[in-house]
């Protein structure tokens, strides 16, 4: 088919929290939820933390 999207977000992550939990869970959601919306087949979502906040 050919037709799957490939996702890049960007993203400040707060000190302090757990980072892998966060990116995994934020990874799903935004794979199912853009599924559901454009029933396009997502194939990656690549999460790049860009900084990391103090709280």
């Amino acid at each position: 088919d050919g037709n799957q999207l490939e996702i890049s977000l960007h993203v400040r992550v707060m000190y302090g929290v757990n980072m892998p939990a966060v990116i995994h869970a934020l990874m799903h959601k935004v794979e199912f939820t853009v599924q559901e919306a454009v029933r396009i087949p997502v194939s990656r979502v690549r999460v790049f933390v860009d900084e990391v906040v103090e709280p």
